[in-house]
């Protein structure tokens, strides 16, 4: 790897990283904007907070700009990551992707990327269940997760619908936000997504240990699906894992608890753990049905977004509000506890 140039690369990331604070601001994908401080950080990329000074073409004056400086085995990633974000573009409940770049370097085995997205300002899904535990010391009530939830379902199954996989569900990539008047829970960090078109089948040595790999690197343990536990199985990775992930995400929401003790765990006949006894049947049955060994037994996110709003009408009475077709109430304001989401994104 030319370590020279990445060096280079980073010293550009932290020309950008020292602006934070400072007036003056900087030209990116035709306007200006200022730095106003760092969201998060990981191995290869940065995320950095944006305000526009001037111009409308991207509409919000905050962004959320991911800066990635890496060798060039990682752009084949990061191509499917613009790819998907493109594919999944329309739905208000995924984060909005507004322009992206891949630089030219003077060295071919460097990468360096831009991509610009739209900021949601209210925390995570995570900061809400963590509300929940300081207030009452437990999980969100079924109400809450089930309006969390749904969403989260809604925007699984629009990026299923277009062929892309995200492969990392779960509540820090769950952001919340208010447009317009009205609450929306939204799906972000694309950075592990797979486009349906690439998955395959794994029988061989090689594919099974460059399978692992890649699910090593790019997917969060207490949320793998068995097939990702056990990739000797064989099995397709299809859109499933993102099911098995949602029914882990429910859980984590409604007893502030994963499901299993340890990934092997989910290798077990039975697939929920001895907490469902305390939701409602509803929600024990749709856990049950998430939380399926067998891939091709789970539901499908579009199921589960219909099974949740069913459930929603239940307990309001009436017909939920619907987030991709306007509703009342809002987001919180933005404060610093909120950017718990985005210190992830650049993983």
């Amino acid at each position: 790897m030319a370590e020279a140039e990445l060096s280079l690369c980073k010293r550009m990331l932290q020309l950008l990283l020292s602006c934070v604070g400072r007036a003056e601001s900087m030209q990116l994908f035709g306007e200006r904007y200022r730095v106003e401080r760092k969201l998060g950080e990981g191995a290869t990329a940065n995320v950095l907070l944006l305000r526009k000074t001037g111009g409308v073409a991207h509409g919000d004056a905050l962004v959320a700009l991911k800066v990635i400086c890496a060798a060039r085995e990682k752009r084949g990633a990061v191509e499917t990551e613009i790819a998907a974000l493109g594919r999944v573009r329309g739905s208000p409940l995924v984060l909005e992707l507004l322009c992206s770049e891949i630089l030219p370097t003077r060295n071919a085995d460097v990468l360096e990327a831009r991509l610009l997205f739209r900021y949601c300002e209210g925390g995570t899904a995570l900061t809400a269940l963590e509300q929940a535990r300081s207030d009452q010391g437990g999980g969100l009530s079924e109400p809450a997760a089930l309006e969390i939830f749904e969403q989260m379902a809604a925007a699984v199954a629009h990026c299923h619908a277009r062929d892309v996989i995200h492969r990392d569900i779960k509540l820090t990539n769950v952001y919340l936000t208010s447009r317009n008047g009205t609450r929306m829970w939204v799906l972000g960090d694309f950075g592990s997504a797979l486009l349906s078109a690439q998955s395959a089948h794994i029988a061989h040595r090689v594919e099974l240990l460059c399978a692992r790999e890649e699910v090593e690197e790019l997917t969060t343990p207490e949320y793998r699906a068995p097939e990702q536990v056990a990739l000797e199985l064989g099995s397709r990775l299809s859109s499933a894992v993102d099911a098995w992930a949602l029914g882990v995400s429910l859980h984590q929401m409604l007893f502030d608890a994963n499901p299993f003790a340890t990934p092997l765990a989910t290798l077990s006949a039975r697939a929920v753990t001895d907490k469902e006894h305390a939701a409602s049947g509803g929600l024990q049955e749709l856990l049950r049905e998430l939380l399926q060994r067998n891939a091709s037994s789970r539901l499908t996110a579009a199921a589960a977004q219909r099974r949740a709003r069913a459930l929603q009408r239940e307990v309001h009475g009436t017909e939920p509000p619907d987030p991709e077709q306007g509703c009342g109430g809002g987001g919180r304001n933005h404060d610093e506890s909120s950017d718990i989401g985005w210190a992830n994104f650049g993983q």
